[in-house]
């Protein structure tokens, strides 16, 4: 429905395609439907705002746009988001930090997102980690690739447990 031809110039549908086209690796399609979106950012919630930022900046780095990236993030204040997208927040700044040659500030913030205990942040945080140290020679590949593979392991068996009833 979101993506279909009746809501296609509406701002709202195109603030919620944005966020699930990212969400895919869609990011034709997420920075297509940021631009539509702008108009509709300032009447959603703080959570539904910074959801949105994160998706634009996301679009803007996956393309090169690392200045339109921070300007997205500038716009988000993360003292007033949810853990998870504070953690979220963390990820990108450390990706924005990592594009800006800033590596050292890139893992710092990998780690702020891990702190914060949310599984899919975290796991982003942890191949970012892993993507930085290899490419910076400062990680032989077959380490990086262990890691990852214990990372897979771990979010697997995290998802098969959190649909188990009573979790």
């Amino acid at each position: 429905l979101l993506l279909g031809i009746a809501v296609s110039l509406d701002s709202d549908a195109a603030l919620w395609r944005a966020i699930a086209a990212a969400g895919l690796g869609r990011w034709d399609e997420a920075r297509a439907a940021t631009e539509r979106a702008l108009g509709a950012v300032g009447n959603y919630p703080p959570d539904i705002r910074a959801l949105f930022q994160l998706a634009a900046s996301a679009a803007a780095l996956e393309f090169g746009d690392a200045k339109r990236a921070q300007s997205y993030m500038a716009q988000i204040e993360p003292t007033m988001v949810s853990p998870d997208i504070r953690a979220r927040y963390e990820v990108v700044q450390g990706r924005l930090a990592d594009a800006a040659g800033r590596p050292d500030d890139a893992l710092l913030r990998y780690d702020r997102a891990d702190a914060v205990g949310s599984r899919p942040a975290s796991a982003e945080a942890e191949f970012r980690r892993l993507e930085q140290l290899v490419r910076d020679g400062k990680m032989a590949p077959p380490a990086a690739i262990e890691r990852l593979k214990a990372l897979a392991f771990a979010w697997l068996a995290w998802r098969t447990l959190a649909g188990l009833p009573g979790n």
